[in-house]
């Protein structure tokens, strides 16, 4: 019993030691970062972002903190938490921005297992490093704000790695496979999406005879997800210093469920009381599939740096509202051109122009003129010029200029007094980072 009592003690005390001498080598190793900002909008004619934008918003703030540590030779583990505000979107609820554990077995193959950004274009995987850019808002047209959560991580698995080509450079390549759930289903893009098919049910209503009509009042039992996520993403890094390309495509089922509480005024047919207002919750049920096609390039040299993109974007689908079936088949095209100089260690400049159009094959705005809508519904086109004032290493401070034309990214819900073609935004952002 002795011995047994000494094994016991001796195999405990084996363990103890053995897990913190692991504790401690995994704080030896690890680095914490992380960076907490304020925003101010500022937009003519159209809200944009935020609802109240013509006003003057600080519904804008983000703050980001992250862990990583190498517990052994090509082992990386990693988490960082996030939360943003942007008008209806975030409400600072703190979400795992990204967590995974990640084993690079030779250059040519690693893997990554958890949750890790999408590798989608160029910058997915650091638009939330305020940190690593100069512009404040990346190109709207490919990295819009409203529909970040939509594209931004994959839960799932990835490989991933780098292959030298004698005298052609190298290529980085990277192939996932995973799903998510849409924490934030009210956030501003599906309220909006939300509120139109809603309105488009009552409408349709409306040509029931016996209808006299029929009002949206509003959705509920919302539900969305994202599933059967495949990427993939190829980048050449060319002989030529500094300069790469690269493309990436991704595809994923989405589908959401809501309903759209319908108020109406109904004809009876009773002289005496010919109209009868009632209500109706109506199942509304959509089922899509997306596909994103990513072309990209980016050159540096010295202290400039060119970059562009194109991307197409098809959504391909059916809504069911009720016992009435419709089919989507939207193709939607955007790209665009940036520069940025940096002019000392503290000074920098950027400019970009982004385009984006709501349906390719209607870039002149004709099927939103005949749906009574205005044509520049369709389209958003941007030039951006930013200044970035780092005052000291750990803090920077950034003014942006947006000159627009259109409103395809700007939501008729923020506007119930409509919509203006031509106008223009500044925003401002500071930055405390570590």
């Amino acid at each position: 019993m002795l011995k047994k009592k000494i094994f016991c003690s001796a195999m405990l005390f084996g363990m103890i030691l053995t897990l913190s001498l692991t504790a401690q080598d995994l704080l030896d190793n690890l680095h914490i970062h992380g960076f907490v900002s304020q925003g101010y909008l500022k937009s003519t004619e159209n809200n944009y972002l935020t609802s109240d934008s013509k006003d003057g918003s600080m519904d804008y703030n983000e703050a980001t903190i992250n862990f990583i540590t190498t517990p052994a030779k090509g082992f990386h583990i990693g988490t960082q938490l996030y939360a943003r505000d942007l008008d209806l979107d975030g409400n600072l609820v703190v979400t795992i921005d990204w967590a995974y554990g990640d084993y690079r077995w030779k250059d040519y193959l690693g893997i990554r297992v958890g949750r890790f950004k999408n590798p989608l274009g160029l910058y997915s995987k650091v638009r939330d490093v305020d940190m690593a850019r100069v512009p404040i808002f990346l190109p709207q047209s490919v990295y819009g704000e409203s529909e970040r959560d939509m594209n931004l991580g994959i839960n799932g698995v990835g490989l991933y790695g780098n292959r030298p080509v004698s005298f052609l450079g190298d290529f980085d390549y990277e192939v996932v496979y995973g799903g998510y759930n849409l924490l934030d289903v009210h956030s501003a893009f599906f309220t909006n999406q939300y509120r139109l098919t809603g309105e488009g049910l009552a409408a349709g209503m409306t040509m029931d005879p016996s209808v006299q009509s029929a009002t949206l009042a509003g959705t509920s039992e919302e539900v969305s997800r994202i599933r059967n996520v495949r990427g993939f993403k190829i980048t050449w890094n060319t002989p030529v210093s500094g300069l790469l390309v690269g493309y990436s495509g991704n595809q994923l089922e989405f589908g959401w469920d809501l309903k759209a509480n319908v108020d109406m005024v109904v004809l009876t047919g009773d002289p005496s009381n010919p109209y009868y207002p009632m209500s109706q919750s109506v199942p509304i049920t959509g089922d899509y599939e997306i596909t994103t096609k990513n072309a990209f390039t980016e050159f540096q040299w010295n202290k400039l740096t060119l970059a562009g993109e194109y991307r197409q974007f098809d959504i391909v689908g059916d809504v069911i509202l009720g016992t009435i079936q419709s089919h989507t088949d939207e193709p939607r095209e955007m790209y665009y051109g940036m520069g940025s100089y940096q002019l000392n260690n503290r000074l920098a400049f950027s400019a970009y122009y982004s385009v984006f159009y709501q349906n390719s094959d209607d870039k002149e705005g004709k099927l939103k003129v005949a749906a009574g809508e205005p044509a520049f519904t369709g389209w958003q086109k941007d030039l951006c010029f930013t200044g970035r004032l780092d005052v000291t290493n750990n803090w920077l401070i950034k003014v942006e200029y947006h000159k627009i034309n259109g409103t395809g990214q700007v939501y008729g819900m923020h506007n119930p007094d409509g919509l203006k073609e031509d106008w223009s935004m500044i925003a401002v952002k500071n930055t405390f980072h570590f």
